[in-house]
C-alpha cells in the first residue's frame, strides 16, 4: 500500500492546525455580532469585518503554531516518541483553547458594558474581581462560564482533529538526508507563517489599527481579534498619569486656564466666509530655510511665500514631536508629545482624544484624511478613524468611505486600476489635493518643487467626498470658530 512520506504527513499537519486556528478567530466575529446586535449591521457589515479582521486572525494564530512547528523540526531531527509528542502537543492544544475561548468570550460577553474591545484594562481588575462582577446577576455570570466552556471544548475538538496527521507514528524520516529535508521545510513554513504574524512585508507590522476600515467603530471593533488587542495593550501598559507629573494638579489647571480663552469671547477668525472649505497640509522635514519669506531661499516654496504674504504666518512655531505619529496628534488634537511613548499606538487612549476632524464633523462637514505613506504606520488608521475622519486614504490603501451626496458625480471607470487609490473613491478629482492654488482652498507643500505627493494631508469639505472643496450644505449650522494657518 502506498504510503504519504513523513514529509507530507507533517506539512500537511500543521497547515490543517493553523487553518483551524485562523477559523476559530474568524467564527468569533459572528459570535461577537449576535451577542451585541447594533442597528444598522447587516452581513454585509460582518462580511466586511470578517474580511479586514482577518490578517490580524492570520497573526494572532501564527503565536499559537511555534511551538507545533519547533516540536515537528525536533521529531525530523530527534528520536521523538510518539506518545511524548502526542503529550506535549495535546496540552498545547487544551491551553491555546483555553485562551482563544477565554478571549473570544470576555470580549464578547463584556462589550455591551465596555464598549470598547478586549484589552490591558482588565488588569486593573485582577486585585478585585468582586468589584469588578458587582453589576451582574449571579446568572450572568454562570452562563458566561458555561458559554466559556462550550467554546474551548469546541476550540480544542477542532484543533485536535486538524493536527490528526500528526498523532500517527513518529515523524522523523529513517535517513538523515530526509531528516534534514523535513526540518528544513518546516522551516521555511515557519518563515511563511511568521511574515503573516509580521503583517506581511510593507513597513508598517500588524498593529490594531491595520482591521480598522468604518468610521463606525463597532464594525471596527467586530474585525480587531480580541486577543491580538490584549497582547498589544498589555506590552504597552503603565501608569500613564504618573507620568511627567511636575506640578500638583491645582497649579497645572491654573496655568493651563490662563492660556485658554473664554468661550464667550469675540473671536476673529480673519476669514472671509462664515464655513469655508477647510484644507490642512501637514509637511515633514521641510526646513523654514526653504521658504523665502521666513529668511530662506526664495523661490523654492512658491505659494508658501504667497501664503505668508497673504494669510497669516508665526515665524517662532516650534515643532512638538521629531516623529510622525507624536507630531500628528499634536497638530491635530492639541495633545502633547511625550519623549518615550506614542499615545497614536494605545487605541484604549486615543480613542478618547478630541480633534479637528470631529469638531469639524459634527459642525455638519464632510471629513477626510489622505496620506502620502503607509497608513497603517504606527497605529495611524485606528487614531483617524476613531477620531472623526471619515474617509482614510494612504499608498494604496482605503480605509473608509462616507456616504455620497445625490449629487455627487460618479467615480471614474479608470480609477479603480489606478495605482495608490482607492477602487470605491479614486477619481480624477480626489487621488491628490491639487498643490496649486484653488478659489475654496489654497494649499502648498514640497510637491510643488520635487513633484511628489503631500506627506500628510487632512481636508475637510462640507459636502461629498468626491470632490476636493465644494459649497457648504444649505441646512444652516453654527459656524466654529476657526483659523486658517499656512505651512510653516
Amino acid at each position: 500500500m502506498f504510503r504519504k512520506s513523513t514529509l507530507a504527513v507533517s506539512l500537511w499537519g500543521l497547515i490543517r492546525l493553523y487553518a483551524a486556528y485562523v477559523a476559530a478567530f474568524v467564527l468569533g466575529k459572528p459570535l461577537f455580532v449576535l451577542l451585541n446586535l447594533r442597528e444598522g449591521v447587516g452581513l454585509a457589515d460582518v462580511a466586511r469585518a470578517v474580511w479586514h479582521g482577518l490578517p490580524m486572525d492570520l497573526s494572532t494564530a501564527g503565536y499559537f503554531m511555534l511551538l507545533p512547528l519547533l516540536l515537528v523540526v525536533a521529531a525530523s531531527l530527534f528520536p521523538v516518541g510518539r506518545k511524548a509528542l502526542r503529550a506535549v502537543l495535546t496540552v498545547h492544544l487544551a491551553l491555546t483553547a483555553l485562551l482563544a475561548a477565554v478571549a473570544l468570550v470576555v470580549d464578547a460577553v463584556m462589550y455591551r458594558f465596555w464598549d470598547f474591545k478586549l484589552d490591558a484594562t482588565v488588569l486593573n481588575y485582577i486585585d478585585s474581581p468582586r468589584d469588578a462582577l458587582a453589576s451582574v446577576s449571579m446568572w450572568f455570570v454562570l452562563l458566561g462560564l458555561l458559554g466559556l466552556a462550550a467554546v474551548a471544548v469546541a476550540v480544542f475538538l477542532l484543533t485536535r482533529w486538524a493536527a490528526r496527521p500528526l498523532w500517527g507514528d513518529a515523524l522523523r524520516p529513517a535517513s538523515w538526508p530526509g531528516r534534514a529535508l523535513q526540518g528544513l521545510a518546516t522551516l521555511l513554513l515557519g518563515g511563511a507563517i511568521f511574515i503573516l504574524v509580521r503583517g506581511g512585508l510593507s513597513e508598517s507590522t500588524m498593529n490594531v489599527g491595520r482591521a480598522y476600515f468604518s468610521d463606525r467603530q463597532f464594525l471596527n471593533h467586530t474585525a480587531v481579534n480580541p486577543l491580538f488587542s490584549f497582547g498589544s495593550s498589555a506590552l504597552k501598559n503603565q501608569d500613564y498619569g504618573s507620568l511627567y507629573r511636575y506640578m500638583d494638579d491645582a497649579e497645572a489647571d491654573a496655568l493651563v486656564d490662563s492660556l485658554l480663552q473664554p468661550l464667550d469671547s469675540p473671536a476673529d477668525t480673519l476669514l472671509r466666509d462664515g464655513r469655508p472649505n477647510v484644507l490642512l497640509v501637514i509637511l515633514e522635514g521641510f526646513s523654514a530655510a526653504f521658504v523665502g519669506e521666513l529668511g530662506g531661499l526664495p523661490g523654492v516654496a512658491p505659494n508658501l511665500d504667497r501664503l505668508c504674504r497673504e494669510g497669516v504666518s508665526f515665524d517662532s512655531c516650534f515643532a512638538n514631536s521629531f516623529r510622525t505619529d507624536r507630531g500628528v496628534v499634536s497638530v491635530l488634537g492639541g495633545y502633547p508629545a511625550f519623549p518615550d511613548f506614542s499615545v497614536m499606538k494605545i487605541p484604549q487612549k486615543s480613542r478618547h482624544l478630541p480633534t479637528l476632524a470631529s469638531a469639524l464633523r459634527d459642525a455638519g462637514y464632510a471629513t477626510s484624511f489622505l496620506y502620502g505613506g503607509d497608513i497603517n504606520f504606527t497605529n495611524m488608521n485606528s487614531y483617524l478613524l476613531a477620531g472623526g475622519f471619515q474617509s482614510v486614504m494612504g499608498s494604496g490603501h482605503c480605509a473608509s468611505t462616507p456616504p455620497a451626496s445625490p449629487s455627487s458625480p460618479p467615480a471614474s471607470p479608470s480609477a479603480a486600476t489606478s495605482p495608490g487609490r482607492c477602487p470605491s473613491t479614486a477619481s480624477p478629482t480626489t487621488a491628490w489635493p491639487t498643490p496649486w492654488p484653488t478659489p475654496t482652498a489654497a494649499s502648498a507643500s514640497s510637491s510643488t518643487a520635487c513633484g511628489k505627493a503631500p506627506s500628510g494631508t487632512t481636508s475637510s469639505s462640507p459636502s461629498s467626498p468626491t470632490t476636493a472643496s465644494s459649497t457648504p450644505p444649505a441646512s444652516p449650522r453654527p459656524t466654529p470658530p476657526s483659523t486658517t494657518y499656512p505651512s510653516s
